[in-house]
Parts: structure tokens; C-alpha cells; sequence
């Protein structure tokens, strides 16, 4: 595999990528092209196989505070994202599935569940396919805490 990168000068980012893969005969070669948005986000990515002159471009949309929010290749969206007010990710939906992410009181991620509520992958001890086996947190409810 070979690659070349080209920043652009003005702002020292990443502005194309040049690669060729090889895999067994075959060779592909394929020239990523780089494009950002006022606050300095990549906004949109062009890849184009220049073997067979295809091109597809990635556009990338933030929310007013930065974070990812879609993601769509030649107009169609391929991932979508929201979060909570403690910036962290609560779903992701790409096609017809959706995951949710289930946090503790400390911000630490638990779980992450599909929308039928089933555990796919877990942090805290309960088992994928299985509803929480353990307490979302160690406080008590209606424990004071002193921040």
C-alpha cells in the first residue's frame, strides 16, 4: 500500500490522501479529498476510485456544539447521532437499527441496547441478550451526594 498526503497550507490540515492497495493483481487506486466547515470540523470527504473514475462523497454534519450528528454518502444518510446535556452519545441509528447507550451517575458508559431492549454489549457485568443483572449505580436513592 502506498499513500501520499497534501495539507493545505494555510491551515496545516490534511486536504487529499493518494492511495494505491494492492490485492493479489489487482490494484486499486483511490484519492480521498478533504473539505471543512467554519469550525474547523471535516465537513465532507470525496473519494474517488481513480481506476474506474467513481467518485463518492461523504458529507459530515455537527450539531451547535461540535459533535457528529449524520453522516451521508451521495445524499443518502448512513448514520445519525444525538446526545445528552453531558455530552455524551444516547443513540445511534444507522439504517433501520438503533442503539441506545446507557450510562451510570459517574458519566460511565453501561451498555449499549438495541431498540427492542436488549443488551448487546455490556460494560457492568450483564450478559448480551439479557436485561441489567446489576445496579446502575453504588449510590443509594435518595443518597445526599456532597459535589
Amino acid at each position: 500500500m502506498d499513500e501520499a498526503y497534501t495539507y493545505q497550507p494555510a491551515s496545516n490540515r490534511l486536504g487529499q490522501l493518494a492511495r494505491s492497495i494492492t490485492k493479489g493483481s489487482t490494484t486499486t487506486r483511490l484519492r480521498l479529498d478533504y473539505s471543512y466547515g467554519g469550525s474547523g470540523n471535516i465537513g465532507s470527504v470525496v473519494t474517488t476510485d481513480l481506476t474506474t473514475s467513481v467518485a463518492t462523497t461523504r458529507v459530515l454534519t455537527y450539531d451547535s456544539f461540535n459533535r457528529l450528528k449524520s453522516v451521508a454518502d451521495n445524499g443518502v444518510t448512513k448514520g445519525s447521532y444525538t446526545y445528552n446535556a453531558y455530552n455524551q452519545r444516547v443513540s445511534k441509528s444507522a439504517g433501520a437499527v438503533t442503539t441506545y447507550f446507557l450510562y451510570d451517575f459517574d458519566g460511565n458508559l453501561l451498555a449499549e441496547v438495541d431498540s427492542a431492549g436488549v443488551v448487546n454489549t455490556s460494560r457492568a457485568g450483564a450478559e448480551p441478550g439479557t436485561l441489567f443483572n446489576c445496579p446502575l449505580s453504588s449510590r443509594i436513592p435518595g443518597e445526599l451526594v456532597d459535589n
